[in-house]
This record gives structure tokens, sequence and C-alpha cells, in this order.
């Protein structure tokens, strides 16, 4: 009887073993693939500090009142273009925002919340366009120094994702300083024009 088998022939691996090395091995690499898109998604945030204060030639009720007119933030948030009301302390926003060689048209909302009258609220935007989005909060709060003099405190910060995350450290820094300045200039001009 003649014997088939050869002690030099290697032994074959079973359909079933294959079949789990290769699931093994697409399950490993799909991993590795959605950690990679998720760190590339992180390092394309960046969060862009806004504070500031200002002391402002009006009364702390005029103030307040001011800060919640939605056709006052049209004109005095930078960047800011168009508010339309959607419910109570709701807007459907338009912005332009430019960043360095960075600029594009934004369509999102903006509402105030935590609001304790005559004191302090938080105002919230989330904007998104073709070039990244941008989600910003920031809280105001008001301080009374007399009658006719008021100081704004205003701090909060702006994440940046997109085109707009990729602005080197320096320049967003230039940029949310005068973001800053120019709101509080417009907000004096706004309330200089109330007394005329």
């Amino acid at each position: 009887m003649i014997n088939l088998k050869s002690k030099s022939q290697p032994s074959l691996v079973k359909p079933n073993k294959i079949y789990k090395i290769i699931i093994s091995y697409c399950l490993t690499y799909s991993y590795n693939i959605g950690n990679f898109s998720r760190k590339k998604h992180l390092i394309q945030i960046k969060t862009m500090q806004l504070n500031g204060s200002h002391a402002l030639n009006t009364s702390k009720e005029q103030l307040w009142l001011m800060l919640l007119d939605p056709n006052i933030l049209t004109k005095v948030i930078p960047s800011l273009k168009s508010l339309e009301a959607t419910e109570a302390g709701v807007y459907k926003a338009i912005c332009e925002v430019k960043m360095g060689p960075v600029s594009g048209t934004f369509e999102g909302s903006m509402e105030t919340i935590n609001l304790n009258p005559m004191e302090s609220f938080t105002l919230v935007m989330k904007q998104n366009s073709k070039i990244g989005n941008v989600s910003a909060q920031g809280n105001i709060s008001l301080k009374e120094i007399d009658d006719s003099l008021t100081e704004m405190i205003f701090d909060g910060e702006a994440n940046l994702s997109g085109l707009l995350a990729r602005t080197g450290n320096r320049v967003m820094s230039g940029v949310a300083n005068m973001l800053v300045n120019m709101f509080f200039k417009s907000l004096e001009k706004e309330i200089e024009s109330r007394k005329v």
C-alpha cells in the first residue's frame, strides 16, 4: 500500500483560519484609519480667545437694553451682517468672516442665554460654511461705576475648523484683538448717536 503523505509536505491552513486572519487584519486596518481620521479632525480645530473690558458712557440699564437689541448687535458685532429672529432670544445669523488670506460667508444661529437681568448673559453663535465652521460663546457682564458710566466685561472663545483653523497663532491673536477693539468702538459710536 502506497502512503501519499510526505514528511516534507507543509500542512495546509484551514479555510476558517484564513478567514479569521483576513477579518482580523481588516478590523485592525479600519480601527487605525478611524483613529487617524479622528486625530486629523482634532488637529484642524483651533481656539481663539476673545476677552476684554471697557468703560462706556451710559447707564447700566440702557446698556443692557442695547446689548439685547438685534438691530444694535448687527451694527456693533464685527463680521455680523444680519440677524433674523426665529424665536425669543434665538436668531438666524449671517456673518462674513476674514482670517488672514481666508474669507467666506457663514450662516447659522445666534442665541442669548443665561440672562441675569441688568447683570449678565451669555452669547452663543454657531456658523457654518464651505471653508469651515465657527462655534463661539461669550459671557458678558455689566458693572455700574456711576449713573452714567458702566463697565462691560467680555470673556469668551471661538472654535475654528477647516481652512480657518490653519491660520497661524500670531495672526489669530491679532485678529482676536482687532475684533474686540472694533466691537467696543462700534458700541461707543452707537451710544453717542443716541445722545444727540
